[in-house]
């Protein structure tokens, strides 16, 4: 893939599907473990802490996960910064 490639910004739904996609266990919920790599897939620096930040921005009702009715609010903070898909 050449290098520009890499660099396309990604439609809303196109960051929603990633997110979907790294749901591992299918719980219809992300994990920070599920979101470390999601955010590693968007081309991230380092993951860990866009994942830990995109949960504190996300995560309404403190459980620890993103589930469907919260995702909108994740992809809101991943646009932020998104700048290519390595996966």
């Amino acid at each position: 893939m050449s290098r520009a490639a890499t660099r396309l910004q990604l439609s809303r739904e196109d960051i929603k599907e990633i997110f979907r996609e790294h749901d591992i266990d299918g719980d219809g919920r992300l994990s920070m473990n599920e979101m470390v790599k999601a955010f590693g897939c968007f081309g991230s620096i380092l993951p860990f802490y866009k994942a830990h930040y995109g949960m504190a921005h996300a995560d309404e009702n403190g459980d620890g996960f993103i589930e469907e009715e919260e995702l909108d609010k994740l992809v809101d903070y991943a646009q932020k910064f998104q700048h290519k898909r390595k996966c």
